[in-house]
């Protein structure tokens, strides 16, 4: 391991979130596993590595990643962010075998190749609308421009939201992650934040759930709260993941 306070300073600097893949470069050659103590995490920089720890639940786990951040809080802080805590107890992106198993088992009776393949056809067509817009005003900015637009587009349609309500998930998403900008560390304005958009997020989701519920489509959701008891997620586990 090599320690080098620069890239520390790097790491938390303005340039960096402008454009971090210079310095990806930099630590893959000289740090490829490097503890950045202004992030309070290891900074893995290789595949091969990212993907050892992704796959070994064992050693490396999803659960409780989050509550780790919330336990640097104050202990009045962290009492009123318990919500946010608990939302992600659950779901698939926050549980290890067997709860994760479980999870993916049952999504994956309803997220099937057969229905990915159906979806190529209208991928296809976002993109070349998007790409047209591109050719017409002669510029383009990779993730404004595609790589954000088409898979929000995509995934709106796939879980049966509103075209109109895309913002509406950016800047949850937004609000939300901000929760892991710093890596290990946390600030507690960035918590409520984090909170107050999971409020609002989660209850957009269950009452969609309910139309779903009453009035099933040909989306992800529908098939989720159509499912057999059997085969069902909780509604908690169906909002979380």
């Amino acid at each position: 391991m090599i320690t080098n306070d620069s890239f520390d300073t790097a790491l938390t600097s303005a340039h960096f979130f402008k454009d971090p893949y210079p310095l990806y470069h930099q630590l893959r050659a000289e740090a490829p596993v490097y503890w950045c103590e202004a992030w309070g995490a290891w900074v893995l920089t290789r595949y091969a590595d990212v993907m050892a720890v992704l796959r070994d639940a064992d050693r490396f786990s999803s659960a409780g990643r989050v509550g780790y951040l919330l336990q640097q809080l104050p202990a009045p802080a962290r009492q009123q962010v318990t919500a946010l805590e608990r939302h992600y107890t659950i779901g698939l992106a926050h549980t290890d075998p067997p709860d994760h198993t479980r999870l993916r088992g049952l999504l994956n009776k309803v997220f099937t190749p057969r229905m990915v393949a159906a979806w190529r056809g209208r991928v296809q067509q976002v993109v070349d609308e998007l790409v047209d817009q591109v050719v017409e005003h002669r510029h383009m900015d990779l993730i404004s421009d595609l790589a954000y637009p088409l898979p929000a587009t995509i995934i709106a349609e796939m879980i049966g939201a509103p075209q109109g309500d895309i913002g509406l998930f950016r800047d949850w998403a937004v609000a939300i992650n901000r929760l892991f900008e710093k890596g290990g560390r946390i600030e507690e304005a960035a918590a409520h934040a984090a909170q107050d958009s999971l409020y609002e997020m989660r209850e957009y989701t269950v009452k969609l759930a309910a139309i779903k519920r009453n009035a099933p489509a040909d989306d992800i959701l529908s098939r989720l709260v159509a499912a057999d008891d059997a085969d069902k997620l909780t509604v908690d586990e169906m909002v979380s993941t």
